[in-house]
């Protein structure tokens, strides 16, 4: 009798910790002060794993990452398509920086006008309708329509101007590149370049990427605050032509003559790139969460409760074999 409730304890325990363990942790990025990616354009220290379908995105090891379908592109003449045609995004950050990976199908050259232009809006304070609803430098296509996307800061990067080369560490320098400035721009709502030293991108014909650190500080952000109760960055991303003067290339359209067409080469979309600016509109956007808070305090419970129904354990079988 002794030894069946023995065993009947020791079943009992053996189920508390298959409920112990079972925890669920919310998904999301957390800012890791200790995490750095170098950024030259080599994409080895990205180690998170993509989703396995296209249009779709996963967190993993601390990245968010986008998987993008190849070849849903617009095709706009005297443009790189496939240098332009994006197939992964990757988001990270640490206290100072947000950390952007960019892989494009075939980044065929550098420094050269037909090279693609990125733009990533950056909606700050989820107001509907507060904000600018524009993608920049006259690209003929916007934020979603709702006006839930609307941005408070804009990120540029321009591949087709000459000082652009294969591993070569841009910097901001406050001067859009229109204008003279680096192909690093970060736009606030005025249009004003307010990107500085400390935002740097590189690009690599090799592996077809760019990487990028943007400083917080040039976002207007201080993650420990804004971040503080579980706030995310709402963003839209596409791609288009430029030109060695760093302007947008000109889509006329499947007729050629008509200026009022986005020049949108690919985005971020659940669709084609035809089909999502087919209104000038990009409805699609991502939500990427962020928390300031350390690894959840149930982990650690975890392991002590294991410990200690181990223990009870290996007190029981002794038991049962006095007995």
């Amino acid at each position: 009798m002794h030894k069946l409730i023995i065993l009947l304890i020791l079943t009992i325990l053996l189920a508390s910790m298959t409920i112990t363990t079972n925890i669920i942790i919310t998904k999301g990025l957390r800012i890791n002060l200790y995490a750095t990616r170098t950024i030259d354009g080599d994409p080895s220290d990205w180690v998170g794993i993509p989703p396995s379908t296209d249009n779709n995105y996963t967190y993993s090891n601390g990245e968010w990452i986008w998987r993008d379908a190849v070849n849903d592109v617009q095709d706009v003449p005297n443009v790189d398509i496939t240098g332009a045609d994006i197939t992964e995004i990757r988001v990270t950050s640490n206290s100072t920086h947000l950390f952007l990976l960019i892989k494009f199908s075939n980044l065929t050259s550098l420094g050269q006008s037909g090279e693609p232009g990125i733009f990533i809006t950056i909606d700050i304070d989820h107001t509907t309708g507060s904000g600018n609803n524009d993608f920049a430098y006259a690209s003929e296509t916007y934020v979603a329509s709702s006006g839930d996307a609307n941005w408070e800061r804009q990120i540029v990067i321009c591949l087709s101007v000459s000082t652009v080369a294969d591993g070569v560490l841009i910097h901001g320098d406050g001067v859009t590149v229109s204008n003279g400035g680096s192909p690093l721009d970060i736009l606030d709502t005025q249009y004003n370049d307010v990107s500085s030293v400390n935002s740097v991108f590189a690009a690599s014909s090799v592996y077809n990427t760019v990487e990028a650190a943007i400083a917080w500080s040039d976002l207007g952000i201080d993650p420990s605050v804004y971040f503080a109760n579980g706030n995310y960055l709402r963003i839209e991303v596409i791609t288009t032509g430029m030109d060695s003067n760093g302007l947008v290339i000109e889509y006329l359209g499947p007729t050629g003559s008509d200026p009022t067409v986005s020049d949108a080469v690919d985005a971020m979309s659940l669709l084609t790139t035809p089909q999502e600016v087919s209104d000038n509109n990009v409805d699609y956007y991502a939500d990427i969460l962020f928390t300031n808070d350390p690894t959840p305090a149930p982990e650690n419970g975890v392991l002590i409760a294991l410990v200690f129904i181990i223990t009870i354990i290996i007190v029981i079988i002794k038991l049962l074999y006095k007995t």
